[in-house]
């Protein structure tokens, strides 16, 4: 039987514990030392997040994190826009506040069918491209975690999501 392949999981509360240690991880025994660099950077985990605070500039405005960028996507109205953005009115809000806030943006029919049939995935991944592209730490957090599955889960009651763009942008560097 072949072995499994080494997986952690993070979200914007992961706790601050070597890699394998987490909740739903696994590394292999003899795989340990290959993470003892990852293990060395403080809430690794967390810097993984969308929700995690690592400013970057893309289309022209600073964003505070990838959420912020993800949900001013959604919206058509400049000033609903702008709100997200490091200098708006919620840039300095974080997780769960972004998140409520984009869920409250009302999309017009052919901008919800356009978002669900794949712009959401291209805005997501663009934003997570700047922000590790502009950011050291989650860069060299995302780059240690070579060779493993990368797992989210929102919430202890929600489902396990394999993060395979993350994998593929770590892949791409």
């Amino acid at each position: 039987m072949a072995d499994r392949q080494p997986t952690f999981m993070f979200y914007s509360g992961s706790l601050d514990c070597a890699p394998g240690l987490g909740q739903c991880e696994y590394i292999h025994p003899m795989d340990h030392a290959k993470y003892a660099d990852l293990a060395q950077i403080p809430n690794w985990r967390q810097k993984l997040s969308n929700f995690y605070r690592s400013p970057f500039e893309l289309d022209g405005h600073t964003w505070n994190s990838v959420e912020h960028y993800f949900h001013a996507n959604k919206t058509s109205n400049g000033d609903d826009y702008f709100q997200f953005t490091s200098e708006g009115q919620l840039g300095n809000q974080y997780g769960a506040t972004i998140k409520r806030a984009g869920r409250n943006i009302i999309m017009t029919k052919e901008a919800l069918i356009a978002w669900d049939n794949g712009k959401s995935k291209e805005v997501l991944f663009k934003a997570q491209t700047a922000k590790f592209e502009q950011n050291e730490e989650p860069m060299c957090a995302l780059l240690l975690t070579s060779g493993a599955l990368l797992t989210h889960r929102a919430s202890p009651r929600s489902r396990i999501v394999v993060e395979h763009d993350l994998m593929r942008l770590r892949d791409e560097w």
